[in-house]
């Protein structure tokens, strides 16, 4: 089943999700989700996705067709350079930058309103669209 996305936040999702990249950690099984933050190639994860790894590829995402189905294309290879595994973060540079890749602007949390809207791309343990996933709240 497909479900179809008002324009407005189809556009919203599809920006999203170009600065998503798929995380394959080669421990069996194990994939997570990171944002590109530089041209250069530095993509920031939780450091849940990088635990174990002697290799990480990254694959670029895209949202297919009008409805929801995210897809990971190309293949690179990333190694990890920071991690604080008590923030859960972790820094990869991919050893050659993905062509075409949007950057993602950072921002600042104290920014942020209670029920601010929040949006998130990632990938999910779960049996729909290959795990990918898109979900907002407040």
């Amino acid at each position: 089943m497909s479900v179809q996305l008002p324009e407005a936040q189809r556009r919203l999702f599809k920006k999203m999700v170009r600065l998503t990249v798929e995380i394959h950690n080669d421990r069996k099984g194990c994939y997570g989700a990171g944002v590109v933050i530089s041209r250069s190639g530095l993509i920031l994860t939780a450091d849940h996705n990088v635990v174990g790894a002697k290799t990480l590829t990254v694959r670029r995402c895209e949202l297919a067709g009008r409805g929801w189905k995210i897809t990971a294309k190309g293949r690179r290879i990333a190694d990890v350079i920071f991690r604080d595994t008590k923030a859960d973060v972790a820094v990869l540079k991919l050893r050659k930058p993905l062509k075409t890749q949007s950057v993602a602007t950072l921002g600042d949390s104290d920014d942020l309103k209670v029920a601010s809207p929040v949006y998130r791309v990632g990938r999910d343990d779960i049996p729909v669209a290959g795990g990918h996933v898109i979900s907002f709240g407040k």
